[in-house]
């Protein structure tokens, strides 16, 4: 996933959708007051994920970008994806993390840029051809900097 995403559903409509694909069967707790759906979702936006806390599924608004509960000052550029294999290292940037704090960002679609032959850059919108939510694994860690 590039840097801009679309989720343009309110929080009760994401709700509504995630019982009807199946991704959920379980009660959800909402709790989204700082989001804002948006059709060009870019980081440092508060964006709708879902993670479980005390064995209960959550849809909380979390900041995009990535900062370490360790980190003793904000990063100049918080880190918005991570590859698997910079995962998979041990001792790496997001370590603190990768085992016990996942969640899933919700998305209608995405956004990927395609360098034109005249140099310029077109974006392109990707998206199930069914229409259903899209869900990424992400990380998350809580940091008393933001």
């Amino acid at each position: 996933m590039c840097g801009r995403f679309c989720c343009a559903h309110s929080p009760k409509e994401i709700v509504d959708r995630l019982y009807q694909d199946k991704y959920c069967t379980e009660d959800i707790v909402v709790d989204c007051q700082d989001y804002t759906p948006s059709y060009n979702i870019s980081p440092s936006s508060n964006i709708p994920v879902l993670y479980e806390k005390e064995s209960q599924r959550r849809l909380q608004t979390m900041e995009w970008g990535y900062i370490p509960s360790w980190a003793k000052e904000l990063p100049t550029q918080k880190p918005i994806n991570a590859r698997r294999d910079t995962l998979e290292k041990q001792n790496n940037y997001f370590s603190s993390s990768k085992d016990s704090r996942r969640c899933i960002v919700i998305a209608e679609g995405f956004f990927e840029w395609k360098k034109q032959t005249n140099g310029k850059k077109q974006a392109f919108y990707i998206k199930r051809k069914d229409g259903k939510l899209m869900a990424f694994a992400g990380l998350y860690d809580k940091s008393e900097l933001t």
